[in-house]
């Protein structure tokens, strides 16, 4: 075999020159190398078309104009950026289904995009973004000060139109117990000239309160209910007293994910579930009853 290899490279030597050689495999390299920062900067550009997390200018964030779009100052210009709910009077239900839907807005721009995070004071997700059509939007996360924070973000070129962009989705709010709800969101006005500049950043936020109403007893036959743990097991059993007619047993993740779902149908007298078994963490066990929610929060 070795003799054979020798043999080659002597008569590849009678036609081609070493030096000749050693220039061709130089134009090779610089050819790959031209090759692979290609689709780096590619990989980049398609990663920003797509959109970002952890760019809303939430507590801990920079924002698209800070990382990026820096040809103008945050806000500047005649652009905008809102966020849009029906949640009545800004106080959302616990458990309950919204809209939401960011318009970005800026006269002359043609590709807008954004990115928008629920948050608790603390900097943790609240509640649950689902993504209404997938040619629109779609979620990312990045950790932020300890927190995987998930962002509603664009899809690529979804916001190419001109002077104006809603993005819509929707948002699951969270289990009883958890308090104010803040949402961040940054939008970019761009001039669609495949660069990150020219481009104008703009923020907003908003807050919505928990509806304590809703988690008020105002019915007489709601009494009380009991948690009942098996520690080993990792499950629990939860015991109704005084709850009447149809009732729904939910059991939510801290983050507003439902875990559990069950309907029961009492009388009024003592009545027990069966074992109900999640996995080891801290859980909001929910009934509501006639229009009254009553919750208690579990560890496991």
């Amino acid at each position: 075999m070795l003799n054979s290899i020798e043999n080659i490279a002597l008569q590849l030597k009678h036609y081609i020159n070493i030096e000749d050689l050693i220039k061709i495999m130089k134009k090779i390299v610089y050819l790959f190398s031209l090759l692979f920062c290609g689709l780096i900067i590619f990989t980049s550009s398609t990663t920003q078309r797509h959109g970002f997390a952890g760019r809303t200018g939430s507590p801990g964030e920079q924002t698209c104009q800070s990382s990026c779009h820096n040809s103008f100052a945050l806000n500047s210009g005649t652009g905008s950026v809102v966020i849009i709910t029906d949640i009545p009077n800004n106080s959302y239900k616990p458990g309950t289904l919204y809209n939401i839907s960011v318009n970005t807005a800026r006269v002359g721009s043609t590709l807008f995009g954004f990115g928008l995070e629920a948050l608790n004071n603390s900097g943790a997700n609240v509640g649950t973004l689902q993504i209404l059509s997938s040619s629109q939007t779609h979620t990312l996360g990045a950790t932020i000060s300890g927190n995987l924070r998930t962002s509603m973000t664009h899809v690529q070129n979804a916001g190419a139109v001109a002077d104006t962009k809603t993005f819509s989705f929707k948002w699951l709010a969270p289990a009883a117990g958890m308090g104010n709800v803040n949402f961040y969101t940054a939008g970019v006005c761009g001039n669609g000239d495949d660069t990150n500049k020219g481009d104008y950043v703009y923020t907003s936020t908003l807050s919505v309160t928990e509806d304590l109403s809703a988690a008020v007893l105002t019915n007489s036959e709601v009494k009380s209910f009991d948690v009942y743990q098996d520690l080993t097991n990792q499950s629990f059993a939860v015991s109704l007293q005084g709850f009447a007619g149809h009732s729904e047993l939910s059991v939510y993740e801290l983050s507003g994910k439902l875990m559990y779902n069950s309907s029961l149908e009492t009388d009024g007298n003592p009545f027990k579930t069966n074992p109900i078994q999640l996995k080891q963490g801290v859980y909001i066990v929910r009934i509501l009853n006639k229009g009254s929610t009553i919750s208690k929060k579990i560890m496991l």
